[in-house]
C-alpha cells in the first residue's frame, strides 16, 4: 500500500499461478469514526497467453544418400507440438539455412525443390497436409496450421519433412534448424 497524496492512495498485488479467466475486485475504506466508503465492482479478464509446447524437437532421417528421397513417414519420426497456452494458434514456419551444401539446381539456397515440410496429423484445426518448400526467412514464412484448439484431446499435431537429396550432393548426415512461429488465431 502507498500514499502519494493525502486523498491517494496505490495498492499493487502480485499473484502467480493464476489461470486466465473472469476476475473482479473491489476496494473499500474505514477512518477512525467508522466512516466506510467502497469502490464498485471492477471486472477484467487476464490475458490470453499463446504457448507452444515442442515435445519431439529432431527428426532423424539417417545418413542420406545422393539422389535418394527421404520423409518423416518413412522413418515414423516426426516433430510432436502441443498448444500449452489458452488461445487456438497459428503455425508458421522457416529455415535458417538450406541442409544441403551443392549448389546445382540452388539446392543450398531456400526455397528451394530438395527440402519440405508438411502437417502429418493434428487433432484440430486447417493444415497444410502438402509437403511445401521450406522459406528461408521469417518475411516469407509459409503457414503449416490454422486454428490449432487448445485443451485435451484437441491441442497436437505433427510436422514431417521430406528431402530429395540432389545427385551431387556428398552422402552422410544432413542438418539445419527449422524455426516454427505460433501466432494467435
Amino acid at each position: 500500500l502507498y500514499k502519494y497524496t493525502n486523498t491517494s492512495w496505490q495498492l499493487t498485488v502480485n499473484q502467480s499461478n493464476i489461470v486466465r479467466e473472469l476476475y473482479t475486485y473491489s476496494s473499500s475504506a474505514k477512518d477512525s469514526s467508522s466512516n466506510e466508503n467502497s469502490t464498485d465492482t471492477r471486472v477484467f479478464t487476464l490475458g490470453d497467453i499463446v504457448y507452444l509446447n515442442l515435445t519431439d524437437s529432431n527428426i532423424s532421417l539417417g545418413d542420406v544418400e545422393p539422389g535418394v528421397n527421404k520423409s518423416s513417414e518413412d522413418v515414423n519420426d516426426f516433430f510432436n507440438i502441443t498448444n500449452e497456452g489458452t488461445v487456438n494458434i497459428t503455425l508458421y514456419t522457416y529455415a535458417t539455412a538450406s541442409p544441403f551444401s551443392t549448389s546445382t539446381g540452388g539446392a543450398n539456397v531456400l526455397p528451394n525443390n530438395h527440402f519440405f515440410i508438411h502437417i502429418n496429423q493434428t487433432d484440430s484445426g486447417i493444415p497444410n497436409s502438402t509437403y511445401g518448400s521450406v522459406p528461408g526467412t521469417f518475411a516469407t514464412r509459409t503457414k503449416l496450421l490454422s486454428n490449432l484448439t487448445t485443451g485435451t484431446g484437441l491441442s497436437k499435431a505433427s510436422i514431417g519433412i521430406r528431402v530429395n537429396v540432389p545427385s551431387d550432393e556428398d552422402a552422410g548426415k544432413k542438418q539445419t534448424q527449422i524455426i516454427l512461429v505460433a501466432q494467435q488465431g
